[in-house]
């Protein structure tokens, strides 16, 4: 139930891309995913996990410790480009672009696309940097990494909406040592 890429991989192309995913079509759902310590670079949208998603949902899901740098179009922490799709309980930390254009700490444009749950340690640049029809944001939380114990009570928060939810395909969060949370993974 995980999917993750990790440690010191590079990816440059000239079309949408992310760190698991260059171009999510309708219908598409990532969950339990995340990307960590990486370098991804486009020409076209550039996300931490996906270029570009139309009518999907990236739900409990983490991008971290990211360099994303994109020359042409928007990039995001999470989606460059997302049309009609959702981001729900999930957190960015320590994400630095490099970029050329505009940066959204979540999205970097974002058209009918909601934000739901979700954390970031940072509140520049912009959640969804260009916004077009209804964008919502709402519950959205910031964090302080240097605070006491931030990532632990980050980590309860991610699990009191896992614990909420009906499904029990969702990972569990889990933090030690106030690192930032991951999944507890089978063992």
């Amino acid at each position: 139930y995980f999917w993750e890429t990790k440690g010191k991989i590079s990816i440059t192309e000239t079309s949408p891309t992310g760190g698991l995913i260059g171009d999510a079509r309708s219908g598409c759902k990532i969950i339990n995913c995340y990307v960590k310590e990486s370098n991804i670079s486009s020409q076209g949208y550039t996300g931490g996990i996906a270029g570009s998603v139309n009518n999907g949902n990236i739900i409990n899901c983490f991008s971290s410790l990211n360099t994303i740098t994109c020359t042409s179009a928007k990039c995001g922490g999470f989606i460059g480009y997302a049309t009609q799709s959702n981001i729900i309980n999930c957190y960015k930390y320590n994400i630095s672009f490099t970029s050329t254009t505009d940066a959204g700490q979540i999205i970097g444009k974002g058209e009918n696309s909601s934000i739901e749950h979700c954390f970031s340690d940072s509140r520049s640049p912009l959640l969804i940097n260009e916004e077009s029809g209804n964008c919502n944001k709402e519950p959205m939380y910031y964090y302080k990494a240097e605070t006491d114990n931030i990532f632990t009570i980050v980590c309860q928060r991610l699990n009191q909406w896992v614990n909420n939810q009906s499904s029990t395909i969702y990972a569990i969060w889990v933090s030690k040592n106030n690192l930032p949370p991951t999944f507890i993974t089978e063992q």
